[in-house]
């Protein structure tokens, strides 16, 4: 029976961790509520998994942005040292003493980009993966959802009657809203 299917799959839905049995788990403890509540619930949970998700890669952002500013200080701070040393020569210093300060700044430079252009590129990598992992998700949690449309309906209280007339079936449900 379609109840038993429902406990069934409430049940796995809960004991499974990942994101597809988040959202699935969030739409079927909605379910007696009514199938549009239920997937409500689903993107609802699916929202905040999204928020953890996209709060995590942020720190790869942050690296990104980091690395960046952290060669760019190095580079100034290398310009610096080199104009100190011709502004505080009398005499033409030499090429040795100038270079120490160009050195830095080309130093630090390279290191800056070494670390964010990795930092860039996995975090677009990992943020497109992650929007498409949402939208995959959705559209099979959707899927799975539509068998018990049934059940959230016989759940649903049948219509006053009048005396002497036969109970109106329930109305059906408004069709799923998109994820």
């Amino acid at each position: 029976t379609k109840g038993k299917q429902y406990k069934e799959a409430f049940e796995s839905a809960k004991s499974d961790h990942t994101f597809l049995g988040k959202i699935m788990s969030a739409g079927l403890s909605r379910l007696s509520d009514g199938y549009t509540d239920a997937l409500a619930g689903m993107q609802e949970a699916g929202v905040a998994e999204n928020m953890k998700n996209e709060h995590r890669l942020s720190y790869l952002s942050m690296l990104a942005n980091v690395a960046t500013m952290v060669g760019l200080l190095g580079t100034v701070a290398g310009m610096v040292s080199s104009f100190t040393v011709l502004s505080t020569s009398d005499v033409s210093p030499s090429p040795s003493a100038l270079a120490q300060g160009v050195s830095m700044a080309l130093v630090t430079t390279v290191i800056g980009l070494v670390e964010a252009i990795p930092a860039i590129m996995a975090y677009t990598i990992l943020g497109n993966l992650n929007s498409r992992r949402v939208l995959e998700v959705a559209q099979v949690g959707e899927h799975l959802m539509r068998p018990f449309k049934t059940v959230a309906v016989a759940r649903r209280p049948a219509a006053p009657t009048e005396p002497g007339t036969s109970p109106k079936p329930a109305a059906p449900p408004p069709p799923p809203a998109t994820m």
